[in-house]
């Protein structure tokens, strides 16, 4: 990180005393100009002096730029001639370096291509050797194409970023992708290790899910599975989708409450306890394991055909709300204002 900083900062500089070179041959040059034009100066050689100098103070940090310019369009089609012969990103991280980020990205858009494709050899060949030399390989391989939904690639895919888990000798990354495909919601998810200085074997990637949204409700552990797509229908497993979220839930359609009515509910009351005494228990509780509260969602009455729910959050499973929002299926609109806010 200092290194870095350090860069930044001769960069910096560096620009800064070629843009004062330039600026000084352009005022010399600009000068020079005017003076050969002036009476007081024909015959002399000031002006003359001056388009010299200005000219050449231009042409160093001009022909910097330039040198910089073409060493950097050669440089770039070396990298991607020498890139175009490794067989796939795996075989490119154990012989060069290159960031979380852009590994993430590479590996994804090509274990998708390879899925889509159907291309099994070429897909396994991402995941790390030890992966592919187990037992259960062939058939891990065989169980995912089954249940694969194929046309992911082509997909405009969302992710909040890469996580990374990187020391000296080892580089790792994790992401987690959503996307839709026809009308179907979907969590793509990837683990990867891109640099191991002491054990190249360990390159590639680690872990590779797909789940709908079904899948994703169901809260599947895959323990030490490297491979995983996770697709159930609604006939198996009754799920939605809240504020972006997959959870399992529980239909109530006999229960109408509009995002007005639920508003209300929740300044009258300032618990879960007498809140579902009067209009019954939640369609999803939900209680994280790195929080003490529980989260509760109420299906509200679609507005302009857009899912609505109240999001309340409460200190226990029937305890004192903490706070509320009202939602749609991908995102929080508001939050509500209760009464000892």
């Amino acid at each position: 990180m200092a290194f870095a900083s350090m860069m930044f900062v001769f960069v910096v500089i560096i620009c800064l005393v070629l843009g004062a070179v330039l600026a000084a041959g352009v005022i010399l040059l600009v000068s020079g100009i005017i003076r050969v034009r002036e009476p007081k100066y024909i015959g002399k050689a000031l002006p003359a002096v001056f388009i010299v100098a200005g000219s050449a103070l231009i042409a160093v940090p001009v022909g910097i730029v330039i040198f910089l310019a073409v060493s950097g369009l050669i440089s770039s089609a070396e990298i991607r001639e020498r890139r175009s012969g490794y067989e796939n990103v795996t075989e490119l991280w154990q012989n060069e370096r290159v960031s979380e980020n852009s590994a993430a990205v590479s590996a994804m858009n090509e274990l998708l291509s390879a899925a889509d494709e159907g291309d099994r050899e070429r897909f396994g060949k991402l995941f790390i050797v030890g992966f592919q030399n187990s037992e259960g390989f062939e058939s891990a391989i065989n169980d995912f194409f089954e249940a694969y939904p194929v046309g992911l690639s082509e997909c405009k895919r969302e992710s909040s970023g890469v996580t990374k888990d990187s020391s000296g000798d080892v580089r790792r990354g994790s992401v987690s992708y959503t996307c839709m495909m026809n009308d179907e919601w979907y969590r793509i998810m990837l683990r990867f290790c891109c640099y191991n200085e002491n054990s190249p074997d360990e390159v590639g990637v680690e872990f590779f899910c797909i789940e709908n949204l079904e899948g994703a409700a169901s809260d599947t552990y895959y323990g030490y599975k490297h491979l995983v797509c996770n697709i159930k229908n609604d006939s198996e497993v009754s799920a939605r989708l809240i504020d972006g979220m997959p959870f399992l839930f529980e239909p109530i359609p006999e229960r109408q409450i509009t995002a007005a009515e639920m508003i209300k509910l929740l300044q009258k009351y300032d618990n879960l306890y007498d809140l579902s005494g009067e209009i019954g228990k939640p369609n999803v509780t939900k209680k994280y394991s790195s929080s003490a509260d529980y989260c509760h969602y109420y299906e509200l009455v679609p507005k302009d055909g857009i899912p609505l729910y109240a999001q309340i959050c409460t200190n226990s499973e029937q305890g004192e709300f903490q706070y509320a929002y009202i939602c749609s299926d991908t995102e929080s609109f508001y939050r509500v204002e209760l009464d000892d806010e």
